[in-house]
């Protein structure tokens, strides 16, 4: 089974996060598929909370022979978790036990950004890795963008399209710091529908890995 979304995921997490992730907890947030978090019990992770509001897509993905090896009963668990509700993202998570937190692909989407990083502040997490989309910069502002509301996350619009807005990676970083976490690595790469390069103008995707001070 091939879910290779995005060319540099893979190797940014392994150039970043392997060495981290021996006897650690690891918070897979809008996990997917899993393949974050499944990658980090390959590393070495002694249990990972895996969390999304579509259990059947990391279902499917756990169908593959060497996912479903990696698991078993004592070194995950799968809790629904609905980004866009943090108040019941505290009461689901535990967030006192938590060393690294991953975070890939729902940022963009996010309507309560600031609620998502201070909650994630307020873990026991040392390293957040967080990806959202937007050019590399360190200015703050908002990328927006248009979605079309028959996508997952706006399934509830009633409008042809929605107009949706992503912090700047200058922006996340200012939140970051806010809430005592700093950068330690990041990377960038042009992302299109479907991980296809359509231009330059498209939208970017920007990999931090972020440490508490």
């Amino acid at each position: 089974m091939v879910w290779k979304q995005h060319s540099n995921r893979e190797s940014f997490l392994e150039n970043n996060v392997k060495d981290l992730c021996l006897n650690k907890n690891v918070l897979d947030f809008c996990c997917g598929t899993g393949m974050n978090g499944i990658d980090a019990l390959r590393w070495g992770a002694s249990h990972v909370t895996f969390t999304d509001v579509r259990p059947k897509t990391f279902k499917d993905y756990i169908l593959d022979e060497e996912n479903s090896k990696i698991l078993n009963e004592n070194n995950h668990v799968w809790k629904y978790a609905n980004a866009d509700d943090i108040k019941s993202c505290y009461k689901k998570i535990d967030l006192d036990n938590i060393d690294i937190i991953i975070y890939h692909g729902h940022f963009y989407h996010a309507r309560n950004h600031r609620d998502i990083i201070k909650m994630f502040a307020d873990s026991s997490a040392e390293y957040i890795v967080f990806e959202t989309k937007g050019r590399l910069s360190e200015h703050a502002y908002i990328d927006w963008h248009i979605e079309d509301p028959a996508d997952i996350w706006n399934i509830a619009g009633d409008s042809d399209k929605e107009l949706v807005g992503a912090p700047s990676s200058g922006a996340c970083w200012l939140f970051f710091d806010f809430y005592g976490f700093k950068v330690i690595s990041n990377r960038s790469q042009i992302w299109g529908r479907h991980g296809q390069v359509q231009s330059e103008d498209m939208l970017t995707q920007i990999r931090t890995l972020y440490k508490r001070k």
